[in-house]
């Protein structure tokens, strides 16, 4: 004859503190999102732990977008400290990461055919202040893709906010110049041996200086190309008093 369970009995062993029904398979998170409901039981059900972690970080991204999303997380990483039963799975999450982020590395990369403009860009014997000169290069860079907001569907110990791309200027190339005076046809030079030890001086500083000055307009230019641009999160309708008292 099958012995059936009391009610006591059931609730001493593996009742899920979110549901109320037995067979929880996990021990709950440490960290919680704000209306995230807390379980009144030692154990839970990974499916309604995962589920009531998404609502509850649905709700809060709704309400103070995604900069508030990040601030929530950053005071938790300002003020928790972690104990080492914690560490083991944090550590492995942190790899797993690494791992990732390896995986998806740009390394590095070339911007073809940068053309850069100049004005009135003096080059002695071959260009006049009245003369438009256009100046295209290779770019070489190194970057490194952003991360998106990790976990924020669940636990906040295990989140962190999204991380934006990352890209540098290692070097450049000439590949043409092209001489455009007021009046008459444009000439390219893509010989650059042909000029002068001075003439080339003279365009390569011109050169390095527009890079130093335009290095940000130009890093985006190539993200923009590469198709990794920040998402726009929503902001929040209006200031609440949630991080006020934090």
């Amino acid at each position: 004859m099958k012995k059936f369970q009391s009610i006591k009995e059931t609730q001493s062993e593996d009742v899920c503190g979110l549901c109320g029904l037995p067979g929880a398979d996990k021990i709950p998170h440490p960290q919680y999102w704000p209306t995230e409901q807390r379980p009144n039981t030692n154990l839970v059900h990974s499916e309604c732990e995962n589920e009531e972690c998404q609502r509850a970080h649905q709700e809060f991204l709704q309400k103070y977008g995604g900069s508030g999303v990040d601030k929530f997380l950053n005071s938790i990483k300002e003020s928790k400290i972690v104990k080492k039963s914690q560490l083991k799975p944090l550590i492995k999450t942190v790899l797993r990461e690494i791992y990732k982020k390896q995986l998806n590395e740009w390394s590095s990369g070339i911007e073809e055919n940068y053309e850069i403009e100049f004005d009135s860009l003096v080059i002695p014997g071959l260009t006049t202040e009245n003369d438009a000169v256009t100046v295209t290069i290779n770019i070489e860079y190194e970057g490194q893709p952003g991360t998106p907001a990790r976990g924020m569907f669940g636990p906040p110990e295990n989140s962190s906010p999204a991380e934006s791309d990352e890209l540098n200027i290692l070097d450049w190339d000439f590949v043409l110049l092209t001489i455009t005076p007021e009046q008459g046809q444009p000439k390219e030079i893509d010989n650059f041996q042909t000029l002068s030890k001075e003439q080339f001086m003279v365009l390569k500083k011109a050169v390095n200086d527009y890079i130093e000055i335009n290095e940000d307009k130009i890093e985006g230019e190539i993200l923009k190309k590469l198709g990794n641009i920040e998402p726009d999160y929503p902001e929040p309708d209006r200031e609440d008093d949630y991080f006020e008292d934090r």
